[in-house]
């Protein structure tokens, strides 16, 4: 039996496949037909959102929604697009942690967080950035210190504070660049002594 266009499961899908043909026109070099495709694939993720509202699950994926179509609008070349889209995003997943908490929410916070720093660097500076770094930081950090983290987060919580140390020592703020590039190098040294596999 074939799913009803209007089933919630065919929209969702039909929104990822929308921002995945839209990353796609980006790399043809076609930014001017990129941009439709994910705001369709937005409007379709929002009017699940509308449909169920009971459903948090529904508010993180139109979050990831717009959080890829910011990425996509940075490709594009259109930066204050980009911020807005992953403002909206980061503003849905607050409103999702409301109702229920997860690894998920937590990570698309920070790879959220993180390309809204890395734009608002570009813009406005490093000073500008660092508020939104913390935050995205704040949710890498507490997902590397779980006991069970997943060695992804790890890693990417050291990339992070490298590079944004980096970014910091390109500005001049070379005591901030250390204290950043210290803590990857502790984050590091723990997980080093408590993972099993080195051994």
């Amino acid at each position: 039996m074939k799913a009803h266009p209007e089933a919630s499961d065919y929209r969702q899908e039909l929104a990822k496949t929308l921002l995945n043909l839209s990353a796609l026109r980006i790399q043809q070099k076609q930014p001017e037909t990129a941009e439709p495709l994910s705001a369709e694939a937005i409007a379709l993720l929002t009017g699940l959102v509308e449909r169920f509202p009971g459903e948090p699950a529904r508010r993180v994926e139109r979050a990831r929604g717009r959080s890829n179509a910011a990425g996509n609008a940075q490709l594009a070349g259109a930066p204050s697009k980009a911020m807005e889209l992953d403002r909206k995003a980061l503003e849905a997943l607050a409103e999702a942690r409301r109702h229920e908490d997860s690894t998920d929410i937590s990570y698309l916070m920070a790879t959220t967080g993180t390309h809204l720093g890395d734009l608002l660097d570009e813009r406005d500076g490093i000073s500008a950035a660092l508020p939104t770094y913390e935050k995205a930081l704040g949710e890498l950090r507490k997902l590397a210190r779980a006991t069970a983290a997943r060695p992804e987060f790890v890693r990417r919580l050291v990339e992070e504070l490298n590079e944004i140390g980096f970014r910091l020592a390109r500005a001049d703020s070379l005591e901030m660049a250390r204290a950043f590039w210290l803590e990857s190098l502790e984050v590091i040294r723990s997980k080093k002594e408590t993972d099993p596999s080195d051994n």
